[in-house]
């Protein structure tokens, strides 16, 4: 697990005010509360409190992936919390099921490498996930074990980064 090879065709940019409803949008998609560790909808007014606070929070990172026509086709939630990085990513509705989701995930990785001084990056999958699994072995990570998360068991994808 020493390369992180980058994906030419997504493009990320830090998230600003105006991401606020789209991201709302994508994250109250039945799918991807589905494979949430807090599956419950969020009102929009717990969203934009939520999101506006996340975006003044230097140890939390909101970017948006976009094509090469700059074209939304999703969003991966970064978190740093110390030695580490902690990774969520969720694909478009009208994008899903077309390769982006292994992209979107080495491509936030190599960001977080370039910007935090941070040798792995981590990913939690709840339950039995296979396309989430599937997403993150295409992305070079490997599982490193389990725990608990929000009271719901997960596993562990890490990626390392090479000396």
């Amino acid at each position: 697990m020493n390369t992180l090879e980058y994906d030419t065709v997504i493009v990320l940019r830090p998230a600003e005010t105006v991401d606020a409803r789209l991201l709302w949008q994508w994250d109250s998609d039945i799918a991807v509360r589905e494979s949430s560790f807090r599956s419950d909808l969020t009102t929009w007014d717990e969203y934009h409190g939520w999101f506006k606070e996340k975006l003044s929070d230097p140890s939390f990172e909101i970017l948006i992936a976009r094509d090469r026509e700059e074209n939304p086709l999703g969003r991966a939630y970064l978190e740093i919390p110390g030695d580490h990085g902690v990774i969520n990513v969720a694909v478009a509705p009208e994008h899903r099921g077309k390769g982006h989701s292994p992209s979107l995930i080495r491509t936030a990785t190599g960001y977080a490498f370039e910007k935090h001084a941070i040798r792995r990056v981590v990913g939690y999958i709840k339950g039995m996930n296979p396309a989430s699994i599937h997403a993150f072995n295409s992305a070079g990570f490997k599982q490193a074990g389990a725990a608990v998360v929000d009271d719901e068991d997960a596993l562990v994808y890490e990626f390392r980064k090479s000396a």
